[in-house]
């Protein structure tokens, strides 16, 4: 349900465009086969998926910080319980699924860390729905992050 409101809220001024996202996931397929960076220049395009990528994106890095085994307990001790501050450094982060999974895990386990994360992607198109993302974590888990 939580993922849900931040999927709406996260869309950009309402405009994901379906067609342009598909078109967008052929040109990501092709890219890998080719070996070559897609390109992430149309709006609608990134917003739509975004949207699409959310849930499972954000539940990957989710998952595994919640995992039961004893690694996991302990990882998830140190990140969340043992420090005021978590900083986090997403490579290749895009619309901000890190953040998302980082900020629900806090949330569900009720820790009051201060969650700092800074976004590195090389395509500049990803900063306007990066803030729509983070604006909408904000919203839906009264988080913060420095951009």
């Amino acid at each position: 349900l939580m993922v849900i409101s931040l999927a709406r809220a996260a869309e950009v001024g309402g405009r994901a465009d379906p067609a342009a996202g598909r078109e967008l996931a052929r040109a990501l397929q092709q890219a890998v086969r080719e070996g070559r960076p897609p390109a992430f220049s149309h709006l609608p395009a990134i917003a739509h998926y975004t949207l699409d990528r959310l849930r499972p994106r954000a539940w990957y890095l989710y998952s595994a910080l919640l995992g039961e085994d004893s690694v996991m307990v302990q990882t998830c001790k140190e990140l969340f319980w043992d420090k005021e501050t978590l900083r986090v450094a997403s490579m290749a982060g895009g619309p901000g699924f890190d953040y998302v999974a980082i900020c629900l895990a806090a949330s569900y386990i009720q820790s009051d860390v201060n969650i700092e994360c800074v976004v590195f992607d090389n395509e500049s198109k990803w900063k306007e729905q990066l803030n729509a993302t983070t604006n909408a974590v904000h919203t839906v888990l009264n988080a913060s992050m420095d951009r």
